[in-house]
């Protein structure tokens, strides 16, 4: 199982959106700026606001480009705060990429 995860700073207003099999152990990376370059090393406040279960690392990585590639944030919020937004975002990613998706 791989997921791709969407995280939310209060301190800065910001999303970040990122993969792994492991997205608890990943926060906590995330909150400790373990990875110097990171944006997100800005603030240790991160929670994750959403999850997206996926079969496997290429699926999660291929959601995760998709997501990124809408560059928005009112997407990324409606994924987040509308169910039938996330339904219908399903269907596009098993149209699109012949993806199942969960979460």
């Amino acid at each position: 199982m791989h997921y791709v995860y969407i995280l939310f700073s209060i301190a800065t207003q910001k999303y970040y959106i990122g993969e792994s099999a492991f997205p608890e152990n990943r926060l906590a990376e995330h909150n400790t700026a373990k990875y110097a370059a990171a944006s997100t090393r800005f603030t240790n406040d991160w929670v994750i606001v959403k999850l997206i279960n996926c079969a496997n690392r290429t699926n999660a990585l291929k959601i995760e480009r998709y997501i990124k590639s809408m560059k928005s944030r009112k997407f990324t919020e409606q994924l987040i705060n509308d169910p039938v937004f996330f339904s219908n975002f399903k269907i596009i990613v098993k149209q699109r990429f012949d993806i199942e998706i969960g979460g």
